[in-house]
């Protein structure tokens, strides 16, 4: 840097070189790109991609050399203008020119779809356009004139109404036509706002939300309500009980309507519509968990409300209109509830599931990023919450009848779709990727295709772009990839059709270009990861430095696809410590010849050197521990023993080599807390006297593991016995069976537990997400065979001293009962009849 040839005051970033000419760029410094003659040793003028892309004063956020084309993407350089700023320049690198720069169009940030009961399917894309589909896949029509965006999408009297902020949008299906927009005192009443945040209808009655902020004194939230004979009645937002705020979710509920109104002190407003009438409404002075108010549901067969809050770490609290009580809440810990926002309005109730969408969030112990959480309830019963599809917000849920709809906003992941998520798993019927701004951190690409990763320091989405290239030199972007919300993608390598993505915490992941699928490959010593480069089949990885990990590199091989090697730069491999470990080596005189501290942490074991004044290699996966996160660590028995999440290892100070040990040794749950050893001395009635080294190992409970701890004998390298704290992991018991084995037992957590008749132990079964449904509410068994049923199906699971083991799994919606019979047959009873499958063929 201090030399005549380097250029700028920043410091290098994205090294290439092409011919005799090598490029740099100096990130959040200077948005030029640097030029060396490396031949000569004489500097080249600067290429100034942000005059190229008029962001002038922005920062370069990735550069890479493509063919004879150099890429640079720059974006705004001030934080809260980068949405659609900047772009990526291209400059030719064989005739020395710029070419036509790759411009973005923003961020979508809410999708809204609905598919009419014509089958037209509508789909509202953020601020940028309305689109709408016949069920063959043909284009109706795209309109970019409304006033966006659209927040709620409904079918009333023959018209599809449209939330938008200027008005109620009105089109009609059968004419194919435009109808003049509701507004205020123009098919609304004269107290409507502007903005309208919600409709509802039932056929017979509509209701429309409208609010606006009026600065310093607050919001003014106003509900309006048509009736079955024409007539609007009006009520405002902060008056007459009704709590203030943007009227964003309404649902009917136990014979009253519920309007959830968004606000720091907001809550849920009750309304008679039949009378009128305004009821009292809930608050977090009448036991509301929140008064953030978000999104309401009802379970209809069971009068049961829900009610969801945008906010980080809060839960879904229930009321029970039937027995007029408030229900436990549904929380992180006791029903796996996100602890991200719930979205505004995104929360239905059907076929007894509860379906939640979730804003990306950045607190709490169970943050998903986005994405849906699918939680089944049988009345006050709830099962464990499943979550699919993260990455990105998910802004809209409709039930279609056998499936859900759902529109998923891809924000600075630049990725929105819209899905179906039934029986047959998730598919997308429409998408809309795009390149949101210049904030693409990495790129690669081959003669026909672009790839661009997308990312955003604000944590709303990161993922991957493809585009094809046309022959005027642009590109058109043609799929796109979200990974897990709160990470960016740090880097991108292609091989062949494979391309790798390095990412900032959520570590290596695939995407196979020829199928479009994304997954993520295993986890090397860490997940936080920098820069890719390829060299013949081996892909090296940088590993990035923070509070939890430590600098260093490993290498993973694109023909085994298997980690080969690896370090840690010596040192303290993560600022999270769990446990201490001094060993000695003495003399004969008993004077300490070495000493050696570990330090068990989150990323490893830290091995300092005392006597040499140095650290050591730390020990990770790639040194044969099952993972790099270690609990505890001692010396037991002359060895070294260390608690994971994935079961201990056995350090042989002898042989200097690891063993791990986990279930399938015998240990009660595959998570380790803590380790204590113990040598106890025992005489049998003849005498003899037997002395045994055990290991207590303790289990946490984490998952589906039941807490409790193994007692392991370190001689014989076996589980003598087990200690298990609780029988029953829920005191909420939803089946009961029994046979001549013992007692089965499920509970609305899982997983299934045996009482075993013979021995009067309790075993734990299957887990919930190796059923076909949970939670489980009818249970039979034959004495060899147990049939587990839930509302969407059945499990068959082998009886006997050795139960556990899942003979098959068969999908029926609403089930209510069933029964299996030894090789014959399972006969399963739902609302539509009776379903019969072979039990030997299935």
């Amino acid at each position: 840097k201090t030399g005549s040839l380097y250029s700028g005051s920043g410091d290098p970033y994205d090294l290439a070189i092409y011919g005799d000419t090598m490029y740099y760029n100096q990130r959040y410094t200077s948005d030029s790109v640097f030029r060396i003659d490396i031949v000569n040793f004489t500097t080249k003028p600067t290429l100034d991609a942000g005059a190229q892309l008029s962001e002038n004063g922005g920062d370069v956020y990735g550069m890479e050399i493509i063919g004879d084309v150099l890429h640079i993407s720059v974006a705004s350089g001030q934080w809260w203008d980068t949405e659609g700023s900047g772009g990526i320049a291209l400059y030719n690198l064989t005739s020395d020119s710029w070419q036509a720069e790759l411009l973005p169009s923003g961020a979508v940030n809410r999708v809204t779809s609905h598919i009419s009961s014509n089958g037209i399917e509508w789909i509202s894309w953020g601020e940028e356009k309305l689109e709408a589909f016949y069920a063959n896949g043909t284009k109706l029509g795209e309109w970019d004139d409304l006033e966006f965006p659209i927040r709620e999408i409904v079918e009333f009297d023959g018209e599809t109404l449209f939330a938008t902020e200027d008005g109620v949008a009105r089109f009609d299906e059968s004419s194919e036509q435009w109808l003049t927009i509701w507004t205020a005192g123009n098919g609304l009443p004269n107290s409507a706002d502007d903005i309208v945040y919600e409709l509802w209808t039932n056929g017979t009655d509509l209701v429309v939300g409208t609010a606006r902020n009026q600065g310093w004194q607050g919001l003014d939230g106003e509900i309006m309500h048509l009736d079955a004979s024409g007539t609007w009645t009006s009520w405002d937002g902060g008056s007459n009980g009704i709590p203030n705020g943007y009227p964003i979710g309404m649902e009917m509920c136990g014979g009253l309507f519920h309007v959830s109104m968004t606000s720091n002190n907001g809550g849920v407003a009750r309304f008679d519509l039949t009378n009128g009438t305004v009821e009292s409404a809930f608050t977090t002075s009448t036991r509301l968990d929140d008064g953030n108010a978000a999104a309401v549901a009802c379970d209809d067969a069971n009068n049961i409300l829900y009610v969801g809050y945008h906010d980080d770490s809060e839960p879904i609290s229930r009321y029970d209109y039937t027995n007029n009580q408030w229900l436990s809440s549904l929380t992180s810990s006791s029903h796996n509830i996100p602890s991200d926002p719930v979205w505004w309005g995104a929360m239905e109730f059907a076929a007894g599931k509860l379906v939640v969408g979730y804003d990306i969030g950045t607190e709490g112990d169970n943050v998903i990023g986005g994405g849906l959480a699918i939680i089944s309830a049988n009345a006050a019963t709830v099962g464990t919450a499943g979550h699919v599809s993260t990455g990105s917000p998910v802004s809209s849920i409709d039930w279609l009848g056998t499936q859900w709809l759902i529109g998923q906003a891809g924000g600075t992941s630049g990725y929105s779709h819209v899905d179906t998520i039934g029986q047959s798993g998730q598919n997308t019927i429409h998408a809309l990727p795009n390149l949101v701004s210049g904030q693409v951190t990495s790129m690669a690409g081959n003669q026909t295709h672009l790839w661009v990763a997308s990312s955003s320091w604000q944590s709303t989405g990161s993922g991957v772009l493809q585009g094809i290239k046309l022959a005027n030199g642009s590109v058109e972007w043609q799929k796109g990839w979200t990974i897990p919300a709160n990470a960016a993608v740090t880097d991108i390598e292609l091989v062949g059709t494979d391309l790798y993505l390095a990412s900032n915490n959520r570590g290596l992941r695939l995407l196979d270009t020829a199928t479009g699928i994304l997954q993520p490959l295993p986890t090397g010593i860490h997940n936080f990861q920098d820069g890719l480069k390829v060299v013949g089949d081996d892909l090296f990885i940088g590993l990035q430095g923070s509070g939890t990990s430590s600098a260093g590199i490993q290498i993973f091989n694109t023909t085994t696809n298997n980690y080969t090697a690896g370090r840690l730069l010596a040192g303290l491999p993560s600022n999270n410590v769990n446990g201490f470990l001094t060993m000695t080596e003495t003399d004969n005189t008993g004077s300490i010849v070495e000493e050696t501290i570990y330090v068990a942490t989150f990323n490893g074991v830290a091995r300092w050197n005392a006597t040499g004044d140095k650290w050591e290699t730390a020990w990770t996966a790639l040194d044969g521990l099952p993972i790099s996160f270690v609990e505890d660590i001692i010396e037991f028995d002359g060895d070294i023993w260390m608690a994971t999440p994935n079961g201990i290892s056995q350090y042989d100070t002898s042989a200097m080599s690891i063993t791990n040990y986990d279930t399938s040794d015998g240990l009660m749950g595959t998570s380790t807390w803590g380790l204590v050893g113990a040598t106890t001395t025992t005489t049998d009635s003849s005498g003899v006297t037997s002395t045994q080294n055990s290991l207590f190992i303790s289990h946490d409970g984490r998952g589906t593991d039941r807490p409790g701890i193994s007692q392991f004998d370190t001689g014989t390298q076996t589980v003598t016995d087990l200690h298990q704290f609780d029988q029953l992991p829920s005191n909420t018991v939803t089946a009961v069976t029994a046979d001549i084995w013992g007692v089965h037992i499920a509970t609305n957590t899982g997983p299934l537990i045996h009482w075993i008749r013979s021995t009067g132990d309790f075993n734990s079964g299957a887990n919930v997400f190796a059923m076909e449904d949970w939670p489980v509410y009818s249970m039979r068994s034959d004495g060899s065979y147990l049939i587990a049923i839930g509302e969407n199906g059945a499990t068959v699971i082998q009886a006997g001293l050795n139960s556990g083991s899942i003979i098959g799994r068969y999908s029926a919606a609403e089930s209510s009962g069933g029964s299996v019979i030894s090789n014959s047959f399972v006969t399963v009873s739902t609302s539509s009849g009776l379903r019969v499958w072979d039990l030997n063929s299935g």
